[in-house]
């Protein structure tokens, strides 16, 4: 897919457009509402009353109508079908769809706009609550994924730590093996040095063991049967 077409695809799918769409909605139900209001309250005030009146109660109505949208959670599920039920009553008799002296095309126009102001506010504010739950969720899960990727980190660490730990004992338990070897050889020769090769005694030091080799029964025995072979 062209690059250009999924920048596109994603503006028109974000929460961003929502809002804009939504707002826009809400800039024109103002401007509407405002005529509404005027009209009835120009009736009971001085004008510069009824037009400050009028676009003050447009603003806080829209106002809360957009706060409700955005808090659907907090309120009733009903309440936003009941606000845009209300947002299309207040098109109907601003476009005048009660008038009845009017033609049959002229009211079906004005109160199918009047159902499709309806329609959009509640679909909007539908969408919205959704699409802004799916952000929170995948800011949610882009925190939760950079928490775990920290903690991956400092395990990684902590594993190559050990590992090193590790080869340099494997590495100590090799060189002292080899230490036991030679010393276990060293043990061997030393012992040998001191040990009658006749009756296997082994003695303190060499000389000691010199002078048993002159005493060795074991190896006066060992010399007799040498010298009966020899005379036979």
């Amino acid at each position: 897919m062209n690059r250009s077409v999924e920048k596109l695809a994603a503006i028109i799918t974000s929460l961003g457009a929502v809002i804009f769409v939504l707002l826009m909605t809400i800039i024109a139900m103002i401007f509407l509402s405002h005529g509404l209001y005027f009209q009835i309250l120009s009736k009971t005030m001085i004008s510069w009353q009824a037009e400050i009146a009028s676009w003050v109660l447009a603003c806080g109505i829209e106002t809360t109508v957009l706060i409700v949208t955005c808090n659907t959670k907090f309120v009733s599920s009903r309440l936003p079908v009941f606000l845009a039920i209300c947002s299309g009553i207040i098109v109907l008799f601003f476009i005048q769809a009660f008038d009845a002296s009017q033609s049959m095309l002229d009211l079906t126009m004005r109160w199918f706009i009047g159902i499709l102001v309806a329609a959009l506010n509640y679909i909007y504010s539908e969408l919205f609550y959704k699409k802004y739950s799916e952000a929170l969720e995948e800011n949610s899960v882009r925190d939760r994924m950079a928490e775990l990727s920290i903690v991956f980190d400092q395990n990684l660490v902590k594993y190559l730590m050990t590992e090193k730990k590790l080869v340099d004992s494997l590495i100590e338990v090799e060189r002292m093996q080899s230490y036991i070897v030679e010393l276990e050889n060293f043990r061997t020769a030393e012992l040998t040095k001191v040990t009658c090769p006749h009756c296997k005694i082994i003695f303190e030091s060499v000389y000691k063991l010199t002078s048993h080799k002159n005493n060795c029964s074991a190896n006066k025995l060992t010399l007799n049967k040498e010298a009966i072979k020899y005379r036979a």
